[in-house]
C-alpha cells in the first residue's frame, strides 16, 4: 500500500495555527479539578424527565453555566493579555462580557469553535437553546468558506496591526501551492447572505471569545481519566477542559461512598495569572455544587 498525502484543509490550518502560536509562545499551568455533580446531575435528570425532547439539558450545558457562574467570580479569567517579550512590558485586559468559545464537532468528525457571546445573561435553558440553535445552523454552514472569511478578516486586522510578514505568509499559504484553498466568489456571498439572514453560521460566530470550554466527555462517554494537556488559545488568559462524568469512591465519616464527579481541566497562561486566580472559581463552583437552592436557580 502506497503512502497517502493529505493536505491540510482550512480547519486544520486554523488549528495548527492556533496550537503553534501557544505552545510557542504561552508559558503554561494547569490544574486539574473534579467537580462533584451528584446534586447537578439530580436537578439535571430530574428536569429531563418532565420536559420534551427538545427542551432537555445536556450535561454540557448544565456544566457551562456552573462555570460561567465561577467565571464570574474570577474575573480575571476572562481576559486577554498582550505582552512584548522584548520590551519586556504587558498588559492585561480584563473583558466586559463572558464570551465563551466552545469547539463542536462537524461533518465527518472535523472540529470547530462557536462563540457563545454575553453568558453572564445566560440562564441553562438558555445555553441549551442556543447550543441547539447552531446545530442547526451548522448543517446549513458551508464551513470551508466561514472559516475562510474568519482567517481572511483575522488577516486585515494583522496588517492593520503591523504583523505584515505573519499576514503575508497566510495570504501565501491560503492561496498559493496544494494545500491552498479554492473558495470561489459565489460561494463566499452565498455564505455571507445565509449569515446575515440567520440560517448559516456567520464569521462573527467563530470569532475568538474571552475563554475557551471545551466539552469533551462526549467523544467518549466511557472515559474514565481527564485532560492532562489543555493549550491556552492566545490573548486569552485561561481555557477549560470539561471530561466525561464518571462514578467514583470518596470518603464520607470514615465510610466510602459512591459518587458522581466530572473533571474540569483548567489551564492558564502564567504570564498573566497564578493559581490564586483560579482559586475563586473552584469555590464558588464547590458553592452552588453542594447546594440545591443555588442550582435549582440556574435552570
Amino acid at each position: 500500500m502506497r503512502d497517502r498525502t493529505e493536505y491540510f484543509d482550512m480547519s486544520r490550518k486554523i488549528i495548527a495555527t492556533t496550537t503553534t502560536d501557544s505552545w510557542r509562545n504561552v508559558p503554561h499551568c494547569s490544574i486539574v479539578y473534579e467537580a462533584e455533580a451528584g446534586r447537578l446531575m439530580e436537578h439535571v435528570r430530574g428536569f429531563n424527565d418532565s420536559h420534551s425532547k427538545d427542551e432537555r439539558i445536556s450535561i454540557n450545558s448544565a456544566m457551562l453555566k456552573v462555570i460561567t457562574e465561577g467565571i464570574k467570580a474570577a474575573p480575571n479569567l476572562n481576559a486577554h493579555v498582550s505582552y512584548s517579550r522584548g520590551l519586556v512590558k504587558g498588559k492585561v485586559t480584563l473583558m466586559e462580557h463572558i464570551d465563551i468559545s466552545v469547539p463542536v464537532l462537524y461533518g465527518d468528525g472535523k472540529m470547530m469553535t462557536v462563540k457563545m457571546p454575553h453568558m453572564e445573561n445566560r440562564s441553562m435553558r438558555g445555553i441549551q437553546s442556543m447550543m441547539n440553535e447552531y446545530r442547526k445552523r451548522i448543517d446549513q454552514t458551508d464551513m470551508e468558506v466561514a472559516m475562510y472569511l474568519t482567517g481572511l478578516t483575522d488577516t486585515v486586522e494583522g496588517l492593520l496591526h503591523g504583523r505584515v510578514l505573519r499576514a503575508a505568509g497566510r495570504l501565501i499559504g491560503a492561496w498559493t501551492g496544494k494545500g491552498r484553498v479554492a473558495v470561489s466568489a459565489g460561494r463566499m456571498l452565498e455564505s455571507m447572505k445565509k449569515g446575515k439572514e440567520g440560517k448559516a453560521l456567520a464569521p462573527d460566530d467563530i470569532r475568538q471569545g474571552s475563554i475557551t470550554v471545551s466539552s469533551l466527555g462526549p467523544l467518549y462517554r466511557n472515559w474514565k481519566g481527564y485532560c492532562a494537556m489543555l493549550q491556552v488559545v492566545p490573548p486569552q488568559v485561561c481555557a477549560i477542559a470539561v471530561g466525561a462524568l464518571q462514578k467514583k469512591p470518596d470518603a464520607e465519616d470514615d465510610r466510602i461512598v459512591i459518587r458522581e464527579f466530572i473533571p474540569v481541566t483548567i489551564a492558564i497562561d502564567h504570564r498573566a495569572l497564578d493559581f490564586s486566580d483560579i482559586v475563586p472559581l473552584m469555590e464558588r463552583m464547590d458553592e452552588i455544587l453542594d447546594d440545591d437552592e443555588l442550582i435549582k436557580t440556574l435552570f
